[in-house]
């Protein structure tokens, strides 16, 4: 299980990017954590991934600390960027990533590797791959590791309909046992495929629970509505739908 305990991180002493987060994210779960450009989401992932440093707070995997080296062999992460190595091969980069984390041989990558329609693309280099074989390169690499938890912020950006359906249809597979956090600015998405959702706004996390919870609380059909009750106040509300009924009128 991940505990992410009372997690803070400011910016030059003054800008809150994450306050006093609190969660945890059971096995066999997923966890939708969304939120608007700038709520603090990616500084979340970075936080528990270990790549910046909180001011405040702890985040263990089962017992284990964010910066032990047993944490990072059992979390994965799946980035929304696809900065990848375009001078290797697709062949040549799933070799090497796999060698660092001392995996010779995955009995899952060459299901996975069918399953994405990949077998054919694997000895072109990465800079001949359109947006979408790219991620799904990394999203056969991330399934070919042997985490307990992954980690996943906008997988399914660019990618075809049918990837899309692989896709779900792989992250409850993988639900039999593990774990995944997933980022996403699609709340219908997250709606279809989360246990929990989480929404962050300016840094604070203003709603919390199942989407059905969230619905009922707020008085809701979907979790967008959720999300502009919770996180924009009502004089931008006003002005939104004010611009909106009126934009008709003055094209």
């Amino acid at each position: 299980m991940l505990y992410v305990d009372n997690l803070t991180k400011t910016y030059n002493n003054k800008i809150v990017a994450i306050k006093n987060l609190n969660f945890s994210l059971g096995k066999n779960k997923i966890l939708g954590l969304v939120g608007p450009n700038g709520s603090g989401k990616t500084t979340t992932i970075n936080l528990i991934l270990g790549t910046i440093k909180g001011n405040s707070g702890s985040i263990l995997y089962e017992n284990y600390k964010n910066d032990s080296l047993e944490f990072k062999k059992k979390v994965g992460y799946i980035p929304d960027d696809l900065i990848l190595p375009e001078s290797l091969t697709g062949r040549e980069y799933i070799k090497f990533i796999l060698s660092i984390y001392s995996i010779k041989k995955s009995d899952k990558l060459d299901k996975l590797i069918k399953l994405y329609n990949m077998q054919d693309f694997l000895d072109i280099l990465i800079k001949e791959y359109s947006h979408g074989m790219k991620k799904k390169i990394q999203i056969i690499i991330a399934f070919s590791l042997e985490s307990e938890l992954l980690i996943i912020d906008e997988p399914f950006r660019g990618l075809d309909i049918e990837s899309m359906i692989i896709t779900k249809q792989l992250f409850k597979s993988f639900t039999e046992y593990g774990s995944i956090l997933l980022c996403s600015h699609d709340l219908h998405l997250v709606e279809e495929l989360s246990d929990e959702v989480i929404m962050l706004y300016q840094g604070n996390a203003v709603a919390k629970g199942t989407s059905d919870f969230l619905k009922n609380k707020f008085k809701c059909d979907d979790l967008e509505q959720v999300f502009m009750n919770v996180s924009i106040g009502e004089e931008r509300k006003h002005e939104i739908g004010e611009i909106i009924s009126n934009f008709s009128h003055n094209a």
